[in-house]
């Protein structure tokens, strides 16, 4: 996927009379919609495009702002004609989790100024500025957005250069468009570019902070007379992700987004990339030997290993992929009084939809599942006891997105377990439920 449109806002009050009934049709009720946005995703290459990870720009705290979006976003629905797709909103502004000013040879960091609302107590820029001094923000995970509290507008002809860290060095970030003037127009703007696809953590000079880390450096000055004095600073992601399940070359997909109304949805999906998402370790969250995982999201077996975790807390617990993605299959180690192993190969992915894993012990049963294809692996429990470890889910781009992750530590008073695919699939204990609502998965 080569090429990203994006088209304009439409306004469109949907006023459903006169034998309007189309709204019947989709999963989500977008009958109550005030607003819709048009996304088109065009393949330029030379082969078909699978299993892509889509995003468009987008300011969710401008949707917010102009009463589009609900601030939990549950008034938004992505459609391909009239089937639901996946799609995880952008954020609102987030407060920055570091800011540092260097001047000349010197830094100082402003972390705490710029989280602040106390006016006037950030420097934007040097009062007497050279070429190269900078202005330094990190974002607690890569942003395409960044908002500026201008308390006192500078007044300065001067030039800056919007950059962002690689893993190796600064480099020029891309479609910048700076609604702040170099810090000269007062109130709430923002700068905003292109989304790298590199951007690495790290810590500045004057910081201990560990960030995504852009700057805004002065390529050239000329003159300034007025310093710019701020206060607060806040970052977006500013993009919109979803999946698309397929673009033959020089072929389209559009998407439709509805905004504005009442609640369409219920939840939205969550798009971990590559580096996953971190649990903090916390004893109320320990399985014991008695438990429930509930994983359901769209697979991804590219790449495999046991670095490559749906669910992994090291020492104790890990369900991580295996095989490949024509061969697809899960591996689960449990570590307690001893370990134990189970395996599922020979999954099969459908070609679109999110796929349903769980793991449940029963203190001396332990059974993986997975309706991908089917499957069912059954072994010792383990007592997994408490340990430091922090979890950590969907790393190594095993998930393209998460419908949920549901963990259940509360040992049942009766608990079962189907010793076959089928029997666990349709619950045929009597104190069992089908996979979709059994082990206590209704518990998040």
């Amino acid at each position: 996927m080569r090429q990203l449109v994006f088209v304009a806002l439409s306004l469109f009050a949907l006023m459903l009379g006169g034998g309007a009934t189309w709204g019947v049709l989709h999963a989500a009720d977008v009958s109550g919609a005030l607003y819709t946005i048009i996304a088109r995703w065009t393949n330029t290459g030379a082969a078909t495009q699978n299993d892509i990870r889509a995003s468009f720009p987008i300011s969710g705290a401008a949707l917010i702002d102009e009463n589009m979006l609900a601030t939990d976003a549950l008034n938004a629905a992505l459609q391909k004609g009239s089937v639901d797709q996946a799609g995880m909103p952008p954020t609102n502004r987030i407060i920055i989790e570091g800011l540092v000013l260097k001047s000349g040879g010197s830094f100082t960091e402003y972390t705490t100024e710029a989280q602040s609302d106390t006016l006037n107590d950030v420097p934007l820029l040097p009062a007497d500025p050279v070429v190269d001094d900078a202005i330094y923000w990190g974002c607690d995970n890569p942003c395409r957005i960044v908002t500026w509290d201008v308390d006192t507008a500078g007044v300065n002809t001067l030039t800056l250069a919007l950059e962002y860290w690689d893993g190796a060095r600064f480099t020029a970030l891309g479609g910048v468009n700076d609604d702040t003037d170099t810090f000269t127009t007062e109130g709430r703007n923002t700068m905003s570019w292109n989304m790298p696809t590199d951007w690495a953590t790290r810590t500045v000079t004057g910081s201990s902070v560990n960030s995504y880390w852009a700057r805004a450096r002065l390529s050239a000055v000329t003159s300034q007379t007025t310093q710019p004095l701020g206060s607060q600073v806040h970052y977006e992601n500013g993009e919109w992700w979803t999946w698309v399940e397929s673009i033959a070359t020089d072929n389209q997909e559009q998407y439709t987004l509805y905004l504005g109304g009442d609640d369409m949805v219920a939840a939205h999906q969550i798009f971990p990339g590559s580096a996953g998402i971190i649990t903090a370790d916390d004893s109320t969250i320990e399985p014991g030997g008695s438990y429930s995982l509930g994983y359901q999201g769209r697979l991804n077996f590219s790449t495999t290993g046991e670095s490559v975790c749906l669910a992994c807390k090291t020492g104790a617990f890990t369900l991580h992929a295996t095989g490949s993605a024509s061969a697809a299959g899960l591996f689960a180690t449990l570590t307690g009084s001893g370990t134990t192993k189970l395996e599922l190969a020979g999954l099969t992915l459908p070609d679109s939809g999110s796929q349903t894993v769980i793991m449940g012990a029963s203190g001396s049963t332990v059974a993986l599942f997975a309706d991908a294809g089917g499957g069912l692996a059954l072994g010792t429990s383990q007592t997994i006891t408490d340990n430091a470890n922090s979890w950590t889910w969907a790393s190594e781009g095993s998930t393209d997105y998460l419908e949920s992750v549901r963990l259940y530590t509360a040992a049942p008073s009766v608990f079962n377990i189907d010793d076959s695919y089928t029997q666990w699939a349709q619950g045929t204990h009597t104190d069992t439920q089908a996979y979709t609502g059994a082990l206590g998965l209704d518990n998040q």
